[in-house]
């Protein structure tokens, strides 16, 4: 948050306090604001892990959770899921065939939405992936054409193939980077 001076008056520009609810509101705060951008990272504590995803409008929403993988074993085995009965899907364990590979799964999720992001990563043998192999899972909000704000996002995003295409525009909403907690793996 940054404060501005105007006539002897203090404005919060971007306080997130003033501003309304909705996934648009939340991506246009985080791009404008470096500090609420800040990604998170731990290392990995188990073969699975937990992160917490929204849908902060009030009608449903597609969403892409995207799995960047970089120094991973090929053999490994990456997965995403949720098991609430009201935003239920599962990628399945999707193996490593490359390092650097990425794995992407779409979904709606309902209006309102809080839930659990279920994150499974062994190696070859089902233990947790070496101290350096890197996983970064990001979540961007899908709009298509017709959305409701989906001119604004071409505004804000400076979009023009986009417009000019009738193209879907992926907001980033944010990602999570999670290193192994196995031992290190000696490229020898």
């Amino acid at each position: 948050m940054y404060i501005i001076r105007n006539n002897n008056r203090i404005l919060n520009k971007n306080n997130p306090k003033n501003i309304t609810a909705g996934n648009w509101n939340y991506a246009t705060y985080v791009t404008r604001n470096g500090s609420a951008a800040w990604h998170n990272f731990d290392a990995q504590k188990s073969v699975t892990s937990n992160l917490v995803f929204y849908n902060q409008d009030g009608a449903p929403e597609v969403f892409s959770f995207i799995v960047n993988c970089r120094n991973v074993p090929t053999g490994s085995k990456i997965g995403i899921k949720s098991t609430d009965p009201k935003c239920s899907f599962d990628s399945g364990l999707i193996e490593i065939n490359n390092p650097f590979q990425q794995i992407s799964h779409q979904v709606t999720v309902p209006p309102n939405y809080k839930g659990d992001l279920i994150i499974t990563m062994t190696d070859k043998h089902g233990n947790m992936l070496p101290a350096n192999s890197v996983v970064e899972i990001s979540m961007k909000w899908i709009l298509n054409k017709g959305h409701k704000t989906y001119a604004k996002a071409l505004k804000h995003m400076d979009a023009v193939e986009n417009a000019i295409n009738s193209e879907e525009l992926a907001l980033h909403l944010g990602s999570f980077t999670l290193v192994g907690g196995g031992k290190e793996i000696s490229e020898n």
